[in-house]
């Protein structure tokens, strides 16, 4: 994560967690018309369209006062149904969602459901058993709410 990044989101975070929304990812763009600022929210339930623009308001005046600009493009969007998890703290934010996982040095993807994680270690729950897997030999990892469904339905 850049600096910028972890600065936007050290001071928006404790804002969001208290709107009970978790920060997946803030990136920041910086570009000739001003800056682009992209974060993408969750929460229990899942994020709507009126979500969004909720946060979009409370962030766009403290993201520029952060930037000293007013100039600054904020998009605030939901993680999507088939996200590519970038970062170790984004599996925390999906515990109870199904995943699909390439560890380093395989070829067959892994798939379950994040049941937690702890240090460094992904928990993942399939077919009743637990798979642990370091968080350091994940090459490739997505959501996969098929393999939510799989748990529950037992498909």
């Amino acid at each position: 994560m850049k600096d910028l990044d972890r600065q936007i989101l050290d001071d928006v975070e404790p804002v969001l967690e208290g709107m009970g929304y978790f920060a997946v990812e803030i990136r920041t763009v910086m570009q000739k018309s001003g800056p682009r600022v992209y974060v993408v929210i969750t929460k229990k339930g899942g994020v709507s369209i009126d979500d969004t623009a909720e946060v979009l308001q409370i962030l766009r005046p403290r993201i520029q006062l952060l930037l000293e600009t007013q100039d600054v493009y904020l998009e605030v969007s939901s993680p999507g149904i088939d996200r590519v998890l970038k970062d170790s703290r984004e599996y925390r934010a999906f515990i109870g969602r199904g995943i699909k996982l390439l560890r380093e040095g395989q070829k067959e993807w892994i798939g379950g459901v994040i049941d937690s994680v702890e240090k460094d270690l992904l928990h993942l729950r399939k077919d009743e058993r637990e798979i642990v897997i370091p968080l350091k030999e994940i090459k490739k990892a997505k959501l996969d709410d098929t393999e939510e469904v799989q748990g529950v339905y037992g498909v």
